[in-house]
């Protein structure tokens, strides 16, 4: 802090007094030059004038000084304690390092000046910490220093630059490119899951990738990749499945055979489109393409705003243009014309026409943003009134009722069309000239003035514009302006809405499954071998009871089969020796199994109850279940022991398809219920209105049985090994089985009806009052009888025979029921119905002990895996149509080289599907 001397020297005094001599110039508010000495003041200009002052002014003006730099030192340092308090403090420190260069450095100003010091050593602690936390550890030590260097007893200051100097408190590597790599890698990881949650996966896994680039070893960049991944991949299996479906239904398409049919002379579809010259898909294909970021038109006229179009097309190097046809003005009417000899009433009144010139179409308002030139020219024709037409080499806009340039355009319309009319002649004498010509025709009819036809509709006809009919093609042609041409194609649609009009039900079911098992497995068999000198200790396997599933003597390698068997001369026997012909093969193991715990083959997957009653003869074969079939064998002998090793596996893929997809035409409203004449016919209800459809067949089976019986006598005699007679015999009974007492009928196959709600012209939906369709398969029969059996006795043993197998089938049917009423958009298709499955089974067992051991423990594991997936999914097409078949849709368009638009030509089918 500055202090004033106490004591003034006799040098500081004469530099003081040869100061105040010395003159100085200043100018004045009125342009004047005054120099000033302690002897006084004098003025150059006009009007000098020489005035003493003495040193009392300088005084003043000096007080004036540093009171005016005083107030400006306390307004910069309340600045700073205001962004101080917001924690802006590098801004508070440039404020208080302003202070204190304004601040006077004199006694007077000795409690603020220390007060700033103060208040810039707090900023400049705040600010240096800031920079620690970013990697500017150079700054904020410099900082620190500073403020020792004002306040060397700054404790707070010292204890910072301890703490920023301590290299386990702040990291040494830390800089200012690390701080911003890490905001710019949170900023992007925010915009890329941004991008996710909007479905644009490409830009997210762009935007992922370059937080990688910035972070290599970023995790959430690569979570987020995967997660875009996933859901691609999810799209693209969907893509597989329709593709899949669509070639093969390309394929079964090629089995049809195209007819050629007679046109009904009440024809009402469309003539086929001329084709689109390639110039004018180009220029539609350039306005769907173009993307423009930002639009904001007020009370623009439609020209300049075709510029601003034009201007964007050059911005994004397209070829397209933009032309706009100016309204013109209506001719004036004649002048009236006077002879010579007429004279002019000066009080009569001369009727005089004025012709206004049309004004320019105005858009009122529109703000849009990331938006196509196509939807933009369109929004932008709505609000002005105006329309667009696409051609070779521009895309035309026009004033609607103003374009006077005319197009051709067809119909393909029946003849009652001219002869509901009022200047028709009568249908009579039209067909009569059909005859006299062989229906061949040659034009128009003298009795079809399809001119005056139109006129009386409605449609002006001016200058060049022409109407035809041609009787043998059905073919009407007119030559007129746009706007005209639409009225003739609502005059169309208003005679074709009278007609009569169906509706073609087309539904699709289909049922997709696919099965995949998977299974590696190992049985030991080790027969019991000695581990002692004395031959007093055997250590081996056991039994085969208990074993899931039972394994047997089949399921191994046995001597009888096998040539070592017969060529071994040592001491040990082979694992599995049935020679002898004492053993069955069917008979569980007796001794040596070692993975009896192991599950195999049927034991390991189970399948549903009642698939298992299918799959079976009867309730007892039900149960049983049978190991893996083998791959390889491996078989060791000695002389105390043997033992055999069998892998067993599979790999089974199995996939069903099915589809069934009835069709049916009927007309709204309830139809006259016709019950069906077959008594034993199950489906006897739910007709009564509906159009139905049937493809099905019969199945007959037996609803009740009838208990069986048994009946005791009769007499046997059995011969034993020494053709004795006398050795057996008794009566046996005889058994008769259930025989079945009912019958019942069910259809097997698709049954679909429906009932068509009134349609409305005002509207493209079909209504359904009701909608059910039905598929039922057959799966098999489940045996509910058990086998009769009777015990005979056989020499000293008893003996059960079986009398009859009783059985009593009874059929298992699967049936998929849906029963809705939907609303569809004419010519669309909906998903009305559907169910997803998903089954997946794994066993995984060992032995234990050896099942833990590394490498060697994989031979004593079974692993299997099953996976069953199916997916059920109902399609309902629904389509207004004619009474000629074709859809009524679209049908008033006319073709030729007049503009539809705003309808952008497609080459796609108007299939109803979503096209690529």
């Amino acid at each position: 802090m500055n202090h004033a001397p106490l004591t003034i020297t006799k040098r500081t005094l004469t530099l003081m007094a040869i100061a105040a001599s010395c003159p100085f110039a200043q100018a004045d508010t009125q342009g004047y030059l005054s120099t000033s000495t302690a002897a006084g003041t004098s003025v150059v200009g006009p009007t000098a004038a020489y005035s003493g002052t003495g040193s009392a002014s300088i005084d003043t003006r000096e007080k004036a000084r540093r009171k005016a730099l005083m107030d400006e030192a306390k307004i910069l340092l309340q600045e700073g304690r205001t962004a101080y308090e917001a924690k802006k403090y590098k801004m508070a420190l440039e404020k208080f390092q302003a202070a204190w260069e304004r601040i006077p450095k004199a006694p007077a100003t000795a409690k603020w000046q220390e007060h700033i010091i103060e208040c810039i050593g707090d900023a400049s602690i705040a600010v240096s910490m800031e920079y620690a936390k970013i990697g500017r550890y150079d700054d904020a030590e410099q900082l620190l220093l500073d403020v020792l260097q004002r306040d060397p007893n700054n404790r707070l200051a010292q204890r910072r630059l301890e703490e920023l100097r301590d290299p386990i408190r702040n990291n040494p590597a830390l800089t200012p490119e690390h701080v911003k790599n890490v905001e710019e890698v949170q900023r992007l990881l925010t915009l890329g899951h941004g991008y996710y949650n909007l479905g644009q996966f490409d830009q997210a896994y762009q935007t992922f990738n370059q937080v990688l680039k910035i972070d290599p070893y970023n995790s959430a960049a690569r979570r987020g990749q995967e997660a875009v991944s996933q859901r691609k991949q999810m799209y693209y299996g969907t893509a597989r499945d329709a593709y899949r479906a669509k070639a093969l239904s390309d394929v079964d398409a090629m089995w049809e055979e195209a007819l050629p049919q007679d046109t009904p002379s009440i024809e009402m579809g469309g003539s086929v489109a001329e084709p689109i010259s390639p110039n004018q898909l180009r220029n539609n294909e350039y306005l769907m393409n173009m993307r423009i970021s930002s639009v904001n038109l007020q009370e623009v006229p439609m020209s300049e705003a075709l510029d601003f179009l034009r201007g964007e097309a050059r911005k994004n190097n397209i070829a397209l243009n933009f032309v706009f046809e100016k309204p013109k003005a209506p001719a004036a009417a004649p002048a009236a014309s006077y002879d010579d000899d007429d004279t002019i009433d000066e009080e009569e009144e001369v009727e005089v026409t004025v012709v206004q010139q049309p004004t320019e179409a105005i858009i009122p308002e529109l703000k849009v943003q990331d938006i196509s030139a196509k939807d933009l020219l369109e929004m932008m024709c709505n609000v002005s009134g105006c329309q667009y037409r696409v051609e070779d080499n521009a895309i035309v806009v026009y004033q609607t009722g103003s374009s006077e340039k005319m197009f051709r355009r067809q119909w393909k319309v029946p003849r009652s069309f001219f002869v509901d009319s009022e200047q028709s002649s009568g249908e009579d004498d039209y067909y009569e000239e059909d005859l006299d010509d062989g229906g061949l025709g040659s034009g128009s009819k003298p009795g079809i003035d399809a001119l005056a036809t139109l006129k009386n509709a409605g449609v002006n006809f001016r200058g060049d514009a022409s109407a035809k009919y041609s009787t043998s093609t059905g073919m009407l042609t007119v030559y007129n302006t746009p706007d005209n041409l639409d009225a003739v194609e609502e005059a169309i649609s208003a005679w074709r809405r009278k007609m009569p009009q169906m509706v073609k039900v087309s539904t699709k079911f289909v049922e997709v499954s696919q099965t995949n098992e998977d299974e590696l497995s190992f049985d030991w068999v080790v027969n019991p071998f000695s581990i002692n000198n004395s031959g007093n200790l055997y250590l081996g396997g056991v039994n085969g009871s208990g074993s899931s599933p039972t394994r047997t003597e089949g399921d191994f390698v046995s001597s009888g089969g096998s040539a070592f068997g017969n060529n071994y001369n040592g001491n040990g026997s082979w694992p599995i020796s049935n020679t002898g012909g004492l053993t069955d093969a069917s008979s569980p193991i007796s001794n040596g199994l070692m993975t009896g715990g192991l599950r195999s083959g049927t034991g390991a997957m189970s399948v549903g109850k009642l698939d298992s009653l299918l799959s079976s003869a009867s309730k007892d074969a039900a149960a049983s279940s049978s190991p893996a079939p083998g791959i390889l064998s491996l078989t060791g002998i000695f002389d105390s022991g043997s033992y055999q090793m069998i892998m067993r596996g599979l790999s089974q893929k199995k996939g069903v398809d099915v589809m069934s997809a009835p069709s049916l035409v009927a007309r709204p409203g309830e139809l006259e219920y016709t019950p069906d004449p077959d008594p034993l016919a199950s489906d006897q209800n739910g007709d009564n209105g509906c159009a139905k459809i049937e493809v099905v067949r019969r199945f007959i089976y037996a609803s009740n049985y009838d208990p069986p019986e048994i009946d005791a006598g009769g007499n046997n005699n059995w011969n034993n090994n020494n053709n004795n007679n006398n050795n057996g015999g008794g009566g046996m009974p005889i058994a008769s089985p259930a025989n079945p007492s009912e019958w019942a009928v069910e259809e097997v196959g698709i049954v679909m009806r429906f009932k068509v709600a009134e349609l409305s012209e005002e509207s493209d939906i079909i209504q359904f009052d009701q909608f059910e369709i039905k598929v039922v398969d057959f799966e098999g029969f489940i045996n509910y009888g058990s086998p009769i059996t009777a015990g005979i006795t056989n020499q000293t043993k008893i003996e059960h025979i079986t009398l009859t197998e009783n059985r009593i089938d009874m059929p298992v049917f699967s049936r998929r029921y849906i029963n809705s009423n939907p609303c569809i958009y004419d010519g669309y298709t909906i998903a009305i119905g559907g169910l997803i499955e998903d089954n997946v089974q794994k066993v995984e067992d060992r032995v234990p002990v050896f099942g833990d051991l590394p490498l060697v423990g994989r031979f004593f594991r079974s692993n299997a895996e099953s996976h069953v997936r199916k997916n059920m999914i109902v399609f309902v097409t629904a389509e207004k149509i004619d009474p000629t078949g074709k859809p009524t849709r679209h049908r008033d368009k006319g073709t030729g080289d007049a503009p539809t638009q705003p309808e952008a030509p497609s080459l796609f089918p108007d299939d109803g599907l979503a096209n690529p």
